[in-house]
């Protein structure tokens, strides 16, 4: 549970790092930044980074940025006017936990990039040209210090004015959810990726490697909300290839002829016993090919014989309510609209917004037509009331399976465990998708069924 967090009486101290805030046994320190736009050149990232703190109070035992806090915590001590707490932290904390208990908080940090995007500086013009800006690398930008400081939601205000950005946002906390205004004014002009790390959907195990981060299931909760705002977010980093590998007997009962797999995420990859494949089927088929991995006959078979329908989704933002009857949604008997619903009376938008579902006769005949063509002839159709400020159109190349497999899953044969799942398998819609997800647990441990 999040602790309270308290701002300190201190804040007009002349010291350089005032403590502004404590939260049970957390301080945090205002700092002033002179820049927070990271060029790849100073990160040795390829991509331009933005963090709105140095720090994080959620503790995660596998961050790579805990162990560079030494740094920060000596550079601020050896200021003459750092003031005596930093000096007393130095001494009493090691720096793996300084990183989560002693915490710098930019309080200038919107400003500060806001000059930086008015500046006319050459190097920023890869920013403009639409090269990555990534927000949260080093730290969480909505971890609890936010819901006091809200620098990240500052940030985001300057974003927001600004057009053709290319924007990443990472974190593990729902209080994004809070922005979904500014993320979809974002959204409307630039490309916006939300990320919500999500390592596993084992509370205990999220406890004992994340001890102060936001549970699996309050993510998965705040996955659902910007998703349904029609925002593009995404829980890992892309899968590129899933291979055989050599990995001897498996410890879950199965004989596997000492082959496992190897998945490949970007130049990384990770070794495991068992997959479960719960994508669309053609892009999980597509994985194991350039895996170089060759399935049963009867399986493969089984497989192709899955069809999936496309969608083109609409979300549109409108000047006032959309007077849609209750309770919020209809599906139209003809014309191109499959389904429509009010995302501001199904709680998800805190403006009036709508979002549309093309049927898929439309959606196949207008899949490669331009985004403003699709607007227009969805919106048309729909008939609204009021005027649209803006709209953005999504791509579902796999959403509605149309030719279901009879079985929860699919084990594939001959090879070290490799089961198939999804909404394709027994059952469409999310209550298809859980039901294969629990079968395709209890085929390869009989005892969690």
């Amino acid at each position: 549970m999040e602790q309270a967090l308290f701002l300190s009486d201190t804040l007009s101290t002349p010291t350089r790092y005032p403590v502004v805030g404590t939260q049970k046994d957390i301080r945090y320190y205002g700092t002033v930044a002179r820049g927070v736009l990271n060029s790849p050149e100073s990160t040795g990232m390829a991509f331009w980074s933005i963090n709105p703190y140095i720090g994080c109070a959620f503790g995660c035992t596998y961050c790579y940025a805990r162990y560079a806090h030494r740094f920060v915590m000596e550079r601020a001590a050896s200021r003459d006017d750092a003031g005596t707490d930093i000096a007393d932290d130095l001494e009493e904390l090691p720096p793996w936990l300084a990183f989560e208990r002693r915490i710098f908080v930019k309080r200038n940090a919107a400003q500060v990039l806001r000059r930086t995007l008015q500046s006319r500086r050459e190097s920023l013009g890869a920013v403009r040209r639409g090269e990555t800006i990534v927000i949260g690398t080093a730290t969480d930008p909505y971890q609890p210090a936010e819901r006091t400081f809200r620098i990240t939601r500052e940030l985001l205000a300057v974003l927001a004015d600004v057009r053709r950005l290319r924007l990443v946002i990472i974190t593990k906390s729902p209080l994004i959810t809070r922005d979904v205004d500014l993320l979809v004014r974002i959204a409307q002009h630039s490309r916006l990726t939300v990320h919500l790390s999500l390592i596993t959907l084992d509370r205990e195990l999220a406890r004992r490697v994340e001890p102060r981060a936001p549970t699996p299931e309050a993510r998965l909760r705040a996955l659902q909300r910007l998703s349904g705002a029609g925002l593009d977010v995404r829980t890992g980093t892309a899968v590129t290839a899933i291979s055989r590998t050599a990995l001897g007997q498996d410890t879950i009962g199965h004989d596997n002829g000492s082959h496992g797999w190897t998945i490949t995420i970007g130049e990384s990859s990770l070794q495991a016993e068992a997959v479960v494949l719960t994508s669309p089927v053609p892009q999980s088929l597509a994985l194991l090919a350039d895996g170089g991995v060759v399935l049963a006959a009867h399986d493969m078979a089984a497989l192709t014989a899955v069809r999936y329908e496309p969608c083109l989704a609409e979300l549109a933002v409108l000047d006032g309510p959309s007077g849609l009857p209750a309770p919020g949604a209809v599906n139209p008997d003809s014309g191109p609209i499959d389904w429509m619903a009010d995302n501001q009376r199904k709680g998800i938008s805190a403006s009036p917004a709508v979002t549309i579902h093309a049927t898929a006769d439309f959606s196949r005949e207008h899949w490669s037509s331009p985004d403003e063509f699709v607007v227009t002839e969805l919106l048309a159709s729909a008939g609204l009331p009021v005027a649209v400020s803006a709209a953005q159109v999504q791509r579902w190349r796999y959403a509605r399976p149309v030719n279901v497999h009879p079985a929860r899953h699919l084990l594939a044969h001959g090879l070290a465990p490799l089961v198939f799942a999804g909404d394709a398998f027994g059952g469409a819609k999310v209550e298809g998708a859980i039901l294969s997800g629990l079968s395709a647990a209890a085929a390869l441990d009989p005892t969690s069924a």
